[in-house]
Formats: structure tokens, sequence, C-alpha cells
């Protein structure tokens, strides 16, 4: 499939696309092994505080968690349930 997206555009638009995959994969790699470092290296220290990103997913599971929990989930609503923002009357205009 690549071969056919080689053969019908531009030689640039190629050599473009092929380099920005290889350095997106280095890129991702260096990364990893960046990461996997630092948390050898808390590890080896004893620190038990999480990192940003480990932090960031805690936080989305809580927040995910509490508003399936509230009826605010999915996108389903539960019969008699209010929720906190304000309606305006119909025909006023938000200023």
């Amino acid at each position: 499939m690549f071969g056919f997206f080689s053969l019908q555009f531009p030689a640039g638009l190629s050599i473009y696309f092929i380099l920005a995959n290889i350095i997106g994969i280095a890129q991702g790699l260096y990364m990893k092994r960046i990461t996997d470092r630092e948390k050898a290296e808390r590890a080896a220290r004893g620190e038990t505080r999480p990192t940003i990103i480990e932090a960031e997913k805690a936080t989305d599971k809580t927040a995910k968690s509490r508003a399936s929990a509230n009826g605010a989930g999915n996108g389903k609503s539960k019969p008699g349930a209010t929720t906190s923002v304000p309606r305006r009357k119909k025909g006023s205009a938000k200023r």
C-alpha cells in the first residue's frame, strides 16, 4: 500500500513521509529509554512518588469513575438526575 502511494504522489512527499516516520519511531524509542531509566533510578532511591504522566492517568481514572457514578459518564442520563449547570429560560439570550 505504501508503494502504491509512493508511485502516485511526487517523490518529495514519499521522502518526507518515510523520514517523518523514521524520526518519529526514533524519538519514541528515545523517550521510552529515558523514562525507563528515570523509573529505575527512582526505584533504586526508594521513591514512590508517581511521575506526572502516571499521576495524570490516575486522575483521569478517578474522574471517569466519578462521572459514571453520578450518571454523567457514558452519555446515558438517568431518569430524575439533575445537573449542576443552571438552565436558561427559552428565548433568553446569553449575554
